[in-house]
């Protein structure tokens, strides 16, 4: 029944078949004690994924707490992100660049869930930059 109703739903539609495959097999759970189904993590960690962005470091402050994740201001590394919508604006870019300068920065023009919509087409722009 879940599983009939997630792939109903518009935003999972747009998924690779394999991915959505995978995050039905992997995601999912049936709660022993209410036997509904719900996600492999909790409603509070699923939120902290989306609370704890690479803004949060000790230098810039944190105002989630800190996750340590994103401590080495100093790392290297490459920061990918949709331009189609506006979850980062300019100014949140140039912020980021400002304090990621290790970093190099790249922009595509694709849905937030690409990944999960086009895995071969993330791994290449993935590959582009190693």
């Amino acid at each position: 029944e879940a599983e009939a109703y997630v792939r109903s739903r518009r935003l999972f539609g747009t998924f690779s078949p394999e991915i959505l495959d995978a995050w039905l097999s992997s995601g999912l759970r049936v709660c022993p004690d209410t036997g509904k189904v719900t996600l492999v993590f909790s409603r509070d960690a699923e939120a902290l994924m989306y609370k704890t962005t690479p803004t949060e470091t000790p230098l810039i402050g944190f105002k989630n707490g800190n996750m340590n994740q994103y401590d080495a201001v100093q790392q290297r590394g490459h920061f990918l992100y949709s331009s189609r919508y506006k979850f980062l604006d300019r100014s949140d870019v140039g912020f980021l660049k400002e304090r990621f300068q290790g970093f190099e920065f790249g922009d595509f023009d694709e849905e937030h869930f690409w990944p999960m919509i086009n895995p071969e087409g993330f791994v290449d722009r993935v590959k582009d930059c190693v």
